[in-house]
């Protein structure tokens, strides 16, 4: 008897519609078919909590929180028919993400680019699409 079998069977293009840090999948680019995004927006809960993260008086994201991201960002995007393993090397923190006390929770943009397996976390304070940078 022959069975169908898949290096993991448990990953599909459902499972990578709803990853929990990552979001939403977004539909692909037209730029460019290698890029893949996800997009979510904090809930106010999710910001009291991670605010409990602190530099001196600061709260701000913690890097394991990116670092979280990044790697279900590979695992959800770059492993998928492969079977490989993944590996976070060259990691560059360049900015802060600092959490304000009763601010609007940040909008997060996660993108994968499958040629290069870089992989981009980027945030802002406003809803997406409302015209502001």
């Amino acid at each position: 008897m022959a069975y169908k079998r898949k290096a993991f069977p448990w990953w599909s293009e459902e499972t990578l519609a709803d990853l929990p840090l990552l979001g939403t999948m977004m539909g692909s680019d037209n730029t460019t078919a290698n890029i893949i995004a996800f997009e979510v927006q904090w809930a106010t809960q999710d910001v009291r909590f991670l605010a409990n993260h602190r530099v001196g008086r600061t709260a701000l994201a913690p890097g394991t929180l990116y670092l979280e991201m990044a790697r279900q960002a590979a695992c959800g995007t770059l492993l998928v028919g492969d079977g490989g393993e993944v590996a976070l090397s060259g990691i560059q923190f360049t900015e802060m993400l600092f959490l304000e006390e009763g601010g609007k929770p940040p909008h997060m943009r996660t993108e994968v680019d499958k040629a290069t397996g870089r992989i981009m976390l980027l945030s802002k304070a406003e809803d997406v699409g409302d015209g502001q940078d």
